[in-house]
């Protein structure tokens, strides 16, 4: 089978790699455009284009021609069977392959593909233009939430073949035990407004004095915003904040395994954009960390409110302090919650079992074809 991506791959893109990584029963064929990064280890069989504009007026070319020749040796090579696009931008950019041989296309929507990307004004409102073809042909959309959900079938997306797919992460025998010692706070993400990183902040200076003297603060993520959050973080002269920029995904593992707390307190956008789902949510509960956050968008599904975490209305910074402090100075309760997480992401995000309903989809969709594709 193909798993398209247009540029492989962001080093945030775990989630691709463990794709990959997690399939049985289906040999991935990596395919796409551009190869941009290898940090993570993946390196797509194919993937011509140079940047530049030599490179775009190659690829529109291509494009126009189905990509004939291009992908169809690694195509015939894998006897691929299925095509599974990540994003649905890259979708409408292996749309014309896909239609040329006449191969199913399962698309996974990540989130600002369509929260975003749609409705932006310049030259990528070419992907607005192409989602009803993408929409017509797929045989299967599969967003990562409930709420994405929702607003891809705002988007015109057909109810009949937009089915909720949770992602998963992987899961392993031996898990942090959420009673060693811990005394951080932990946040994980992008460094801009969206991520609510100026509400932690607050809510960190609103804490009981003993609470914040008994806790540090670490951040892991690069941003726009990050001179500013560093500037307010520093007026708080009786708490220490980390600022360890972008990091590998296992220093994000070791800090989560120290967590104390994970507090995730993305906000809405003006046009009532949030977060698709929050994969770090699960990561923190993986890792036995209770995880605190706004009742908003995906985090409705990646937090259980009361069970793995305690989630409080979008924007109420006192009512955000106050769950942080609940959990901080009751350690029954941060125990309590933490096993929990780890019992609901073993049971419901485990990435083998997700996977394993992933490719009884791929059945469906291509006759069950994955005999002698099996993976050792």
């Amino acid at each position: 089978m193909v798993v398209w991506r247009s540029h492989w791959l962001a080093p945030s893109e775990t989630f691709i790699a463990d794709h990959l990584a997690a399939l049985r029963r289906y040999a991935p064929i990596p395919l796409g455009l551009y190869r941009d990064d290898d940090r993570l280890g993946v390196r797509p069989q194919v993937a011509p284009f140079p940047h530049g504009t030599a490179g775009l007026w190659a690829l529109r070319l291509a494009a126009r021609l189905g990509y004939r020749g291009i992908y169809d040796r690694a195509v015939e090579r894998g006897n691929a069977c299925v095509i599974h696009a990540h994003f649905g931008m890259d979708a409408a950019q292996v749309l014309p392959l896909a239609r040329r041989l006449g191969l199913p296309l399962v698309v996974t929507f990540h989130g600002w593909d369509v929260v975003h990307f749609p409705h932006y004004d310049d030259a990528r409102s070419w992907y607005l233009r192409r989602l009803p073809e993408v929409f017509e042909y797929a045989s299967a959309l599969l967003p990562v939430s409930n709420y994405l959900r929702g607003r891809l079938l705002e988007l015109g997306a057909p109810p009949e073949k937009t089915h909720v797919h949770y992602l998963g992460i992987p899961v392993p025998e031996n898990l942090p035990p959420p009673d060693s010692p811990r005394s951080e706070i932990v946040f994980v993400g992008r460094l801009t407004p969206r991520k609510g990183v100026t509400d932690l902040i607050s809510a960190v200076e609103a804490l009981p004095p003993n609470i914040r003297r008994s806790h540090e603060v670490r951040i892991l993520g690069e941003g726009p915003q990050r001179a500013e959050l560093e500037r307010r973080a520093a007026r708080i002269t009786d708490t220490r904040f980390h600022f360890e920029g972008r990091v590998a995904p296992e220093r994000v593992a070791q800090a989560l395994s120290r967590a104390r707390l994970f507090v995730g307190p993305s906000t809405l956008d003006d046009d009532g954009a949030g977060e698709a789902f929050g994969l770090t949510f699960l990561e923190a509960a993986r890792a036995g960390a209770p995880q605190v956050g706004y009742a908003a968008a995906g985090l409705l599904e990646s937090v259980a409110d009361g069970i793995s975490g305690i989630l409080v209305p979008p924007g109420d910074i006192p009512a955000l302090s106050e769950a942080m402090a609940q959990v901080l100075s009751d350690p029954e309760l941060a125990i309590r919650l933490g096993q929990q997480g780890q019992e609901r992401v073993r049971r419901e995000f485990d990435l083998c079992h997700r996977t394993a309903l992933l490719e009884a989809r791929y059945d469906e969709l291509s006759g069950g074809r994955a005999a002698g594709h099996d993976r050792v």
